[in-house]
């Protein structure tokens, strides 16, 4: 299979957003009328110009096709299992369920994680873009807070300062590499993917 998050589960803090891999939603599947037993479609991921796969759904599962380099259209190893639930005003909802072996959670989205695989968020330790802004929000106060420890200016674009006086050099050190981490953490949120930073203090 191949690509970004192909192993089996990832562990620790979450490396990548949801928004970093093309998924399918089963909701907009379905609310476009797509999960018709028999019928076939093309499919693009957002932001894609065209389809990037063909999808020919079952009562209980979606075969998936992906364009392979030659442009034409290959069958992929597995398939997309089905679940459905009964909805409080009649009529059913549909359910991706996760091709993970030790997960098989039913989902709305399932996201790609390489060349015909797909596994769920929980799966890919994914996080949403808002998990990563109040995660920045907080690294930042605590880097804050060690400056105003260590006496250094406001702000975390600011140049680090120097060792106070009476401060155990290897106190020192450790706050020092601290707000590093820290810094690193908020200037990732912060930027996001526009590029722009917001709300950090820094020199003109």
């Amino acid at each position: 299979m191949g690509g970004i998050g192909s192993g089996r589960r990832w562990t620790g803090t979450a490396k990548y957003l949801t928004t970093d891999f093309p998924s399918l939603d089963v909701r907009r599947l379905q609310g476009a009328g797509q999960l018709i037993p028999g019928h076939t479609f093309a499919w693009a991921y957002r932001g894609e110009r065209r389809p990037s796969l063909l999808a020919r759904p079952h009562a209980d599962f979606v075969e998936i096709y992906h364009r392979a380099a030659s442009g034409a259209w290959e069958a992929d190893s597995g398939l997309l299992a089905l679940a459905w639930s009964p909805c409080n005003l009649g009529g059913q909802r549909a359910w991706f369920v996760c091709p993970e072996p030790d997960c098989a959670r039913r989902v709305g989205i399932l996201y790609a994680k390489g060349h015909g695989a797909y596994a769920c968020r929980r799966c890919l330790n994914l996080a949403y873009p808002s998990q990563r802004e109040r995660a920045a929000g907080r690294a930042r106060l605590k880097a804050e807070s060690i400056r105003e420890r260590l006496g250094w200016r406001a702000g975390i674009l600011n140049p680090q300062g120097d060792k106070p006086a009476g401060m155990k050099s290897a106190t020192f050190q450790r706050l020092v590499e601290k707000h590093g981490g820290l810094v690193d953490v908020a200037l990732r949120g912060m930027l996001g993917r526009g590029g722009h930073l917001h709300g950090v203090q820094g020199d003109a």
